[in-house]
């Protein structure tokens, strides 16, 4: 009891020396992935353009429901612009006394048809966890929309990654949900939000057409527009004169070949955590340098921590045997053997093949992985997997971390 009691004292200290210290941050938590700004530079003209389309909802709510696709790369403002809409939306809509609901739902997380049915209408009624079927959850959303003056926004955000693990019914279920209500009001309007616009090709053709007609286009950013969201979010999060303007342009010109905002956002929070672990006042070029060698713009801590574990497992024990055979591909057999060493490392029973392979699918929908059927130089068919969006090296180094919190 009394080395307990040591190791508890000594592990109490190292935190209250921690709260102790001080800080280069004066909010931390406002260069996290999940913030929304007060205000978004850079991206006035997808707001009106959003503005446009969906002002309809305040005006005249339940006479119309329109669509719209938000489309660009990783980093590109795609949701942080439409939680900002949204946002504006409902606080113009309570001044007028319209009830209007926006929900956000990243299809990464609410992977499944239910899952998503099921955040949408609890926004309206309550929803047990289990127990229905999807058209009995249909039925119930049409019936409270019938049954109030309600209306809903409702943005699938990595929805390009939705339609391609077979939620693409769902969204046409969705479009018709009103259709067959006798003087039904129009109250469910969708923002599908995808980094690729191919998978919409598995919609209806009605369906899809609705969608690309309200096309909203988030070019990559610019070196110039980096500099911006970059100052606006050192005002925010650090304390002055921790960050020079010399950090910010290294910083923009580190992500400016990707255009990509969340990529610079991470640098300058790690670059930050390098100089507050160093006890150093301010950042300095070589705490970014140390931030640009332990990250990558294709790979994304927040992204991986929506895997369960043994899909994680899987994609390091890949990414460790594409690493360590300096090979191109591995094939399923290699990657299945890799994996299995991989739980024993980690102390975990290895799922079995069927669905390991059902793993590699999603894995591979995600954008993870890519995979191919083999070609004439391998016996037999076999599917071949690649890692070719990012250094393995700092993918392994990402899921060690991630692996170690579970």
């Amino acid at each position: 009891m009394k080395i307990l009691y040591v190791v508890f004292e000594m592990s109490s200290n190292i935190i209250e020396e921690e709260l102790a210290k001080s800080t280069i941050f004066k909010d931390e938590s406002k260069l996290f992935p999940e913030y929304v700004p007060p205000t978004l530079p850079c991206r006035e003209n997808q707001l009106r353009k959003l503005a446009s389309i969906f002002k309809i909802l305040v005006k005249y709510p339940g006479k119309a429901a329109p669509k719209a696709l938000v489309l660009g790369k990783t980093g590109t403002g795609k949701t942080v612009t439409t939680k900002f809409f949204g946002s504006m939306l409902c606080e113009a809509a309570q001044r007028r006394g319209v009830k209007l609901h926006y929900v956000h739902i990243n299809c990464r997380k609410y992977r499944t048809p239910f899952t998503v049915l099921r955040k949408i209408t609890s926004m309206l009624i309550d929803v047990p966890e289990r127990g229905f079927s999807d058209e009995e959850l249909l039925a119930k959303l049409q019936d409270a929309l019938c049954g109030r003056e309600d209306v809903l926004l409702v943005a699938l955000d990595e929805a390009d990654y939705f339609i391609r693990s077979g939620g693409g019914e769902l969204i046409y279920k969705l479009t018709r949900l009103m259709d067959e209500v006798t003087h039904g009001r129009q109250a469910l309007s969708l923002i599908l939000i995808a980094k690729d616009d191919a998978p919409l090709l598995l919609l209806d053709d009605s369906v899809r057409g609705g969608f690309q007609r309200n096309l909203i286009y988030m070019p990559p950013y610019t070196s110039e527009e980096l500099k911006t969201i970059l100052r606006n979010r050192v005002e925010e999060a650090f304390h002055e004169n921790v960050v020079s303007d010399e950090i910010v342009e290294m910083i923009a010109q580190a992500s400016s070949k990707w255009g990509d905002a969340r990529y610079a956002i991470e640098l300058l929070y790690l670059a930050g955590k390098n100089a507050e672990c160093e006890g150093a006042c301010m950042i300095l070029p070589e705490h970014v340098r140390k931030a640009i060698a332990t990250t990558h713009p294709e790979v994304r801590a927040e992204e991986l921590a929506f895997l369960d574990k043994h899909q994680m497992l899987l994609l390091l024990a890949i990414a460790r045997e594409l690493n360590r055979t300096e090979k191109v591909y591995l094939t399923t057999g290699e990657a299945e053997q890799a994996y299995t060493c991989i739980c024993e490392e980690y102390g975990e029973t290895p799922r079995k093949h069927t669905q390991l392979w059902k793993y590699l699918k999603e894995l591979h929908n995600m954008g993870l992985i890519t995979m191919r059927i083999s070609g004439k130089n391998h016996r037999g068919k076999t599917s071949l997997i690649s890692i070719d969006n990012a250094p393995t090296t700092v993918m392994i180094k990402v899921l060690e971390n991630e692996l170690k919190k579970m």
